[in-house]
């Protein structure tokens, strides 16, 4: 694989980036570089087995520019030559870390700052579905986390043109029920993953993984806790799924003290009803509603309503 040296000059379509020093050698190559007169990331992608269309989707990001001020939107891009590009993007600051990171309590934060970053990401999903753009990949993204700010990667694996139609799931964990089986992705999928995520920043778990998922990990079992038969963890009708008393004690925790108008929203996202009918998921700005008036209510008092 070739490796960029320091001085290497890369042609973009809207300015020259000079290569500074190589971040990363393998998979996605970073380096660090002189972009029309400032300090940008390169990512570089090389013979990836769908790289035609990784550039294609780039390429449509580029076009449309940053439309939410927490995506990390790639700002120019090369021309392809043999199977072969480069995206630039800004730098991320020291003060943003990763949501994994967050969610293996590496951190000390206030819950506060959590519940403002999921404000933002339902903010943020807004803008893609207005754009008629559909979450894919949407694995992590960074936070502030004094702040509650948040930097999504925008890529070719972070979001694609509504109804796009995966050629494969790498990990049905990360996408909506019906896209793991084979529908195409839109504003529906998009509330489902954002209901997901958000649920995970608040509680500390995935919304479908309960007692089924301690299970020894298999690609048949994947496909029946995310999409064949999902059951919500705090599902009020059916507990075959519910969380570990010991390993998930802390989700439990939270939900226990989580407002009942926050309860009902994640029931509404999850609920088997909403699994089946599409249009009955909370919408984005319902997530607003909800998300705002919780940050309130954790502002004025120190405790949590029930």
């Amino acid at each position: 694989m070739e490796i960029f040296t320091q001085g290497t000059v890369i042609c973009m379509k809207k300015g020259d980036a000079v290569v500074k020093e190589c971040l990363r050698d393998y998979g996605e190559q970073l380096y660090r570089v002189d972009y029309n007169g400032a300090n940008k990331i390169l990512v570089w992608i090389s013979h990836t087995s769908w790289c035609r269309q990784y550039y294609q989707n780039v390429q449509n990001i580029v076009n449309i520019g940053n439309i939410y001020e927490g995506f990390l939107w790639p700002e120019d891009i090369s021309e392809m030559h043999d199977d072969k590009f480069g995206y630039i993007v800004s730098i991320i600051s020291k003060d943003y870390v990763p949501m994994y990171e967050i969610l293996a309590l590496k951190h000390n934060l206030n819950y506060k700052v959590l519940v403002a970053a999921s404000i933002h990401l339902a903010k943020a999903v807004s803008s893609l579905s207005k754009y008629g753009l559909v979450i894919y990949g949407f694995t992590s993204f960074n936070i502030d986390i004094s702040k509650g700010e948040i930097l999504i990667p925008m890529d070719a694996t972070a979001c694609v043109p509504s109804e796009t139609k995966l050629a494969w799931i790498d990990n049905p964990r990360y996408t909506a029920p019906e896209v793991a089986l084979g529908a195409p992705m839109n504003l529906y999928s998009n509330r489902f993953i954002l209901a997901n995520l958000i649920f995970q920043l608040l509680f500390f778990s995935h919304p479908l993984e309960g007692i089924r998922s301690l299970a020894p990990m298999n690609t048949d079992l994947q496909m029946k806790i995310y999409a064949e038969e999902p059951v919500f963890i705090f599902d009020r009708e059916d507990d075959i799924n519910k969380p570990h008393p010991v390993i998930q004690k802390n989700t439990i925790l939270l939900w226990e003290r989580a407002p009942a108008f926050v309860k009902d929203i994640f029931w509404r996202a999850f609920d088997k009803d909403a699994i089946k009918n599409l249009s009955h998921r909370p919408t984005e700005k319902d997530f607003l509603y909800v998300l705002k008036e919780f940050y309130s209510v954790l502002s004025n008092k120190d405790r949590w309503e029930k």
